[in-house]
């Protein structure tokens, strides 16, 4: 692949995802007097409008490309943050939160589809598993950069500084797509749609299309855990007592260890993605298993927490590429952005409903029955991942 687009496609996950206010938002909003409900609405009403956006921006991305919905994404984004970083009153920030849901929904997968777009051009496609994992990482490089940087700021200066300087990133972000090549692919669309029409075809494409949706499925499960990481951990801290910037750099600490997970690619990538599904699932369960058991504790109870977390941090880092390189194999190139927005569409939803649930569960009292609820839940999906398919293999 041409260096300059590696270059430029990893700056682009890395600028993307540089939000230097993540691990602080949560510290800051209840700073200014909002409960963990207010929070978490916030949050919801931020999952919700990327979620019902996801397909209409999806088409509209396939229609004028993924430079321009990055673009206009990135524009939006960093308007949110702007936004957020002078607003004083609650509906001034629920305004900006659905203001990014939407920016978000026009970029979300539209990376990718880019990714795909230009190696196609350099008929290197075949490889796009590889490229996808290392923007992916370099998306979690951004994310750990960026929380470092912004324990430094809450330390020295004002938080609203954070939200000013993830709306500069967003800014650069939005720009970048415009540095890759603009030549335009030659897609192979014609044949998959003219192959569609074939009347020998309706049964692969039928067990074609159930097999999307089980990727769908999965990645869902897997979208909706990391999602509500980042707040769960945010949540944790604060009932812990713990000051915002200490709160930031240790979720940075975990988010290395997503970012150290990539060099496990190559042992992940020879898994199915149903098998790994059933051993990312395993990983969570452990994960929020081990922090249940230190929230218990009164001492060592914080190692215990950062080291469920870091387990949960291992499936953060890899498991995103692995479903999106198992679509775009099963989906027309031409829909590339709109397949990826339909996971995102659930994904969203699911993540609003959890994030909305844990802020009302923790302002009653129930943090710690959170971390058990979720480590159950996944032991169950991986269970159920397990053993189904072994025993409709095994009947009659």
């Amino acid at each position: 692949m041409n260096d300059s687009v590696a270059l430029s496609y990893t700056l682009l996950r890395g600028f993307r995802s540089s939000v230097f206010h993540a691990g602080l938002a949560i510290a800051f909003y209840s700073s200014l007097g909002f409960s963990f409900c207010e929070i978490t609405t916030l949050s919801s009403a931020y999952w919700i409008t990327f979620s019902i956006l996801q397909l209409p921006c999806g088409i509209l991305a396939d229609r004028i490309g993924p430079q321009l919905a990055l673009f206009a994404g990135g524009m939006t984004i960093s308007l949110s943050y702007f936004i957020e970083a002078i607003s004083a009153n609650y509906s001034l920030f629920f305004f900006a939160a659905v203001l990014c849901g939407f920016g978000q929904s026009l970029s979300s997968g539209s990376d990718s589809a880019l990714l795909r777009k230009y190696l196609q051009t350099l008929t290197l496609l075949p490889r796009f598993s590889h490229y996808e994992s290392l923007g992916w990482s370099a998306r979690h490089v951004g994310i750990f950069a960026s929380l470092l940087a912004g324990s430094l700021i809450a330390f020295a200066f004002d938080l609203r500084l954070a939200f000013l300087l993830s709306a500069a990133c967003a800014l650069v972000a939005a720009l970048l797509p415009f540095s890759l090549s603009k030549e335009s692919p030659a897609f192979d669309g014609h044949t998959i749609e003219k192959a569609s029409r074939d009347p020998s075809s309706i049964a692969k494409k039928s067990a074609n299309n159930i097999m999307v949706i089980g990727i769908a499925a999965k990645y869902v499960v897997l979208y909706s855990i990391d999602a509500l990481l980042i707040v769960l951990f945010q949540i944790t801290m604060l009932s812990l007592g713990i000051e915002p910037f200490v709160s930031n750099f240790l979720f940075a600490m975990v988010l290395a260890v997503a970012v150290i997970s990539y060099k496990m690619r190559e042992v992940f990538s020879r898994l199915t993605y149903a098998n790994a599904f059933v051993l990312f699932s395993t990983l969570n369960c452990i994960g929020f298993l081990i922090a249940f058991t230190g929230i218990q504790m009164t001492k060592g109870g914080l190692v215990l927490i950062l080291a469920g977390f870091s387990i949960c941090g291992v499936v953060k880092g890899i498991y995103s590429p692995i479903y999106v390189n198992a679509l775009f194999m099963r989906v027309n190139a031409k829909k590339s952005a709109t397949a990826i927005s339909a996971m995102y569409l659930f994904g969203g939803l699911t993540s609003s409903m959890a994030i909305s649930g844990i802020g009302r569960a923790v302002d009653a009292g129930y943090l710690e029955q959170i971390f058990l609820l979720l480590s159950l839940m996944c032991g169950i999906v991986a269970a159920i991942s397990r053993l189904v398919p072994r025993a409709i293999a095994s009947s009659p």
